[in-house]
């Protein structure tokens, strides 16, 4: 049987954006045990036109004080301190005991968006460093 096309929402942040794209984020910490699944997903944002398929590789249900040093980093904290100062812009009342779920995903399939001309284009209508692209 194919597997349904989960989707997840991202912030509509540019800079996020650019590093989905580019392969620098590749993981997502959401508040509770949800129930996403390895398989094709769909990344997109609720205020832009904008959307990219990859797959799922991982999925893990945790707490807050569980999440592993390693997810931390490469969700783009320091320390898991700034992790929850972080994601209590979303969830408020997330705390150390708090149920999270990890979602890994692989490579952007090769689209509109990861076509080198339209990451340039991309990066300079959002007034972005393209220093390391």
């Amino acid at each position: 049987m194919k597997a349904p096309l989960q989707a997840i929402e991202i912030a509509p942040d540019p800079q996020i954006r650019l590093d989905i794209i580019l392969g620098k984020k590749k993981i997502t910490i959401r508040e509770g045990h949800r129930d996403y699944r390895e398989g094709p997903v769909m990344l997109c944002t609720h205020i832009f036109p904008w959307a990219v398929k990859t797959t799922i590789t991982s999925v893990r249900h945790t707490t807050v004080a569980e999440v592993t040093e390693d997810e931390f980093w490469a969700d783009g904290y320091g320390t898991r301190m700034e992790m929850l100062k972080d994601l209590k812009k979303f969830y408020p009342s997330l705390s150390m005991k708090s149920a999270v779920t990890v979602i890994c995903w692989g490579d952007i399939q090769e689209g509109f968006y990861t076509d080198i001309d339209n990451i340039y284009a991309f990066a300079k209508e959002n007034n972005l460093d393209t220093s390391y692209i």
